[in-house]
């Protein structure tokens, strides 16, 4: 198989993966459709909005996240060239943010960032992982960021912002390899397009 063969089907395998939205499929099962509730968004947060249940934002969180990792995953395994993973990456989201089951509506994706984030080692940085497959140091220098941002403004936005618009940049500026840089800089530009600039 050609390489751009192997990078279609790796995208097209991320996207459809991508477009399962957990918190929506659990909030089916109790008979409520996030897109008609709260917030209208289909992530965990409108979830334990609408349900009150920390069990069922857990199960959903490990889903969108487990979704982000396994895509990247799946696709080192499909090519040893780091493009299949990048655009793994880069799909996995976009099928999270505009899914195919909902009529290409869904969630900010956050949760499936931080799952492609975990699949992503970290050398120049303190190296944190769990059985050498999922990586935390990448999730934890976002968490820290979005704290940062959260901490001065109460705002679960700004906290999101701050995040997608530093972390290329530190990324960058430790010399980490060109493509992860690209990648997030492109994953925080998705974030970023899905935010609601309107909203206070």
């Amino acid at each position: 198989m050609s390489d751009w063969l192997t990078y279609l089907l790796a995208s097209v395998l991320s996207y459809l993966l991508g477009s399962l939205l957990f918190a929506q499929l659990i909030a089916n099962l109790k008979g409520i459709d996030l897109r008609k509730v709260g917030s209208k968004n289909t992530g965990a947060l409108n979830l334990y909005r609408s349900t009150h249940s920390k069990l069922l934002v857990c199960l959903a969180t490990l889903g969108d996240m487990g979704k982000g990792w396994l895509a990247v995953t799946l696709a080192s395994l499909l090519s040893a060239t780091p493009e299949a993973s990048l655009f793994a990456a880069a799909f996995v989201v976009l099928g999270h943010q505009y899914s195919l089951l909902t009529k290409f509506k869904g969630g900010k994706g956050v949760l499936t960032t931080m799952g492609v984030y975990a699949s992503l080692e970290a050398p120049q940085l303190l190296p944190l992982s769990l059985f050498g497959w999922i990586n935390f140091t990448w999730v934890i220098s976002w968490a820290l960021l979005f704290g940062l941002g959260y901490a001065f403004t109460k705002k679960l936005k700004v906290g999101r912002i701050v995040a997608y618009v530093c972390l290329p940049i530190i990324a960058f500026s430790l010399k980490i390899s060109m493509p992860i840089v690209l990648l997030f800089a492109v994953l925080s530009l998705f974030g970023l397009l899905k935010e609601d600039w309107r909203a206070e």
